[in-house]
């Protein structure tokens, strides 16, 4: 039996299927795991990077088999030295046939090289989960009661941040228990803080709840998905809690723009993350990626003249701004008809 390498940091196995809804944590895992494997960044190398709804059992088994190559090594043979490192993305999404093909790979793996296959769904009836040993089987299933908070206490102390449990309850409450955008929030509150400390419920409230970015990309979620009676109540909700009308507005207008790059990043490329990079956006990636598709590019020209008029009224001394915001929701709602009559 072949025998696995030992990195600085841990046993690096030949073979991994990352199992489970939990999809921060698996790319956490994968994040480390490049680390052990190229400690000099030698990446691009002996990397390689496969979507499963694309691969065949051909290409996965030539990636692996490919001779990795380390340009750093002093050694004469850098063969021994080097490891190749191939993810399959999406792997639930391979044939039966191509599963049988690898089957006899998968049974005693290449040890110079890492094979790890992300598996985008829960681990209970997936069939061919019985192919893989049991020891390269990782699990993430969503983190709940009190593995999460766990979880959230241990994020917060990496950041010298302390938070009580019922504070955090309601940062868990607050990010709908998503890893990644709780990780989002804990660090916009460790730069609040700047230095340690202990983070309070007024805080959370501050920089997490009521009146924040996060809560005016929520309203243009709802505009973006034609829902203006939630959005109504939100905005509403806004105001009745000291936001001010330009301060809605300006966030409102900086999301839309992050929207206008991303589909315009969207139609060059159809890459996920070429689209939020070129938008800017680190946190809440998958609720930005739901509203570029949702939004026709079509509608562009009418919400930037809509936005225009609105700043102008509200500049212009628009006795009430509420109507005003108010107004510029139902029309922006409705953005796909509006648009049909530039």
């Amino acid at each position: 039996m072949r025998t696995p390498r030992t990195s600085r940091s841990r046993t690096i196995q030949p073979l991994y299927c990352l199992v489970g809804e939990d999809s921060y944590r698996k790319l956490i895992f994968l994040r480390e795991l490049k680390g052990d494997i190229f400690p000099r960044q030698e990446e691009p190398l002996n990397y390689e990077y496969l979507l499963g709804d694309e691969a065949t059992a051909a290409l996965i088994l030539d990636a692996v088999r490919t001779v990795a190559w380390d340009l750093f090594s002093t050694v004469d043979n850098r063969l021994e030295t080097a490891k190749r490192l191939v993810v399959v993305d999406r792997a639930e999404k391979l044939s039966p046939a191509i599963w049988k093909r690898l089957r006899d790979y998968l049974a005693d793996p290449e040890p110079n090289a890492c094979l790890v296959f992300l598996i985008n769904r829960a681990s209970r009836g997936w069939t061919p989960l019985s192919l893989f040993p049991k020891k390269y089987v990782k699990t993430f299933s969503p983190l709940k009661g009190v593995k999460l908070l766990d979880w959230g206490r241990k994020e917060a102390s990496k950041r010298n941040l302390t938070i009580p449990d019922g504070v955090l309850e309601e940062l868990v409450l607050s990010t709908g228990n998503d890893l990644g955008k709780m990780t989002g929030e804990l660090e916009k509150l460790s730069l609040y803080k700047d230095g340690p400390g202990v983070v309070t419920s007024e805080e959370i409230k501050e920089i997490i709840g009521v009146g924040r970015r996060g809560k005016v990309f929520d309203l243009t979620g709802l505009i973006v998905s034609g829902r203006s009676d939630e959005a109504l109540i939100l905005l509403n909700h806004l105001l009745d809690h000291g936001e001010a009308p330009l301060k809605i507005l300006s966030l409102m207008v900086s999301s839309f723009r992050k929207l206008w790059l991303g589909i315009e990043a969207w139609a060059r490329t159809e890459n996920s993350r070429s689209v939020c990079e070129a938008a800017g956006v680190r946190f809440y990636q998958s609720d930005f990626l739901r509203q570029v598709k949702r939004m026709k590019s079509t509608a562009i020209p009418y919400i930037y003249r809509r936005l225009v008029e609105a700043d102008d009224a509200l500049k212009g001394g628009e006795k009430s701004p509420r109507l005003a915001l108010e107004r510029l929701i139902v029309d922006l709602a409705r953005m796909d008809g509006a648009a049909d009559l530039l």
